[in-house]
């Protein structure tokens, strides 16, 4: 089977909204494979709305849409199945906590290419990872998506030191030793000026993310869309 865990560390990469870049994301291995537990649909039509700060999740015919109302650049993308809120801010997972995507924002270096500026990121993050866990074999490969220039950097998996393991969120706390893949991160343009970076463990996520994701510059984000369409929900 696998679990997600979340861990936290100090960010070293200059984001546009506040989300931990350098959360390190884990997926603990155990023996045996992971049950495909199938996310809770609604009852009927009815949208049903959770609402944490300024992140808004509404699940509509087993379709989940997450909506940030920070301030611009607010993100808005949809997903299949239930998706709850996670314990990090912005971050999202199944209820069963087997998936988790988290979507950050880079403001990139004026001048700067898209292509070069991706490259830069992944390096941050490469270099990142090596400050927790020293150096861990990586790779870095093209991602399909309907936005191009995307890639997706993957390591190696990763042994459980007793810092890690203390800096491990939620009740459920790995064991020192145990082997562990930290999460992939798909690094792709959203709009001139801007880089996101989408952290998850399966990359069919990252790529439903990329393939809905939208961006409005209204001050009041996603305001007026929801009223239009998800009538009465706020």
């Amino acid at each position: 089977m696998s679990a997600s865990f979340e861990l936290t560390a100090g960010s070293h990469v200059r984001v546009h909204r506040h989300v931990a870049i350098r959360l390190v994301l884990l997926v603990f291995l155990f023996a045996g494979c992971a049950t495909n537990t199938q996310p809770t649909a609604e009852v009927g039509n009815k949208p049903r709305v959770k609402q944490r700060d300024f992140a808004i999740i509404i699940t509509k015919e087993n379709q989940t849409h997450y909506f940030d109302n920070r301030h611009p650049h607010c993100l808005a993308y949809r997903l299949p199945g239930e998706w709850i809120h996670g314990m990090q801010e912005a971050a999202i997972v199944t209820p069963d906590r087997r998936h988790f995507i988290g979507v950050a924002l880079i403001n990139t270096t004026p001048g700067q290419s898209d292509t070069n500026e991706v490259s830069r990121i992944v390096s941050m993050l490469q270099k990142d990872t090596e400050k927790d866990w020293g150096h861990v074999p990586s790779r870095t490969t093209p991602f399909p998506a309907k936005r191009p220039g995307a890639v997706l950097l993957e390591f190696e998996t990763v042994v459980v030191t007793p810092e890690a393991a203390a800096r491990a969120l939620g009740p459920d706390k790995p064991k020192v030793g145990q082997e562990a893949r930290i999460h992939r991160r798909v690094v792709a343009p959203l709009i001139p000026g801007v880089i996101m970076i989408v952290t998850v463990q399966d990359v069919n996520d990252a790529r439903e993310v990329l393939d809905t994701i939208e961006v409005t510059e209204n001050p009041r984000c996603w305001e007026q869309t929801i009223r239009e369409r998800f009538p009465g929900v706020l």
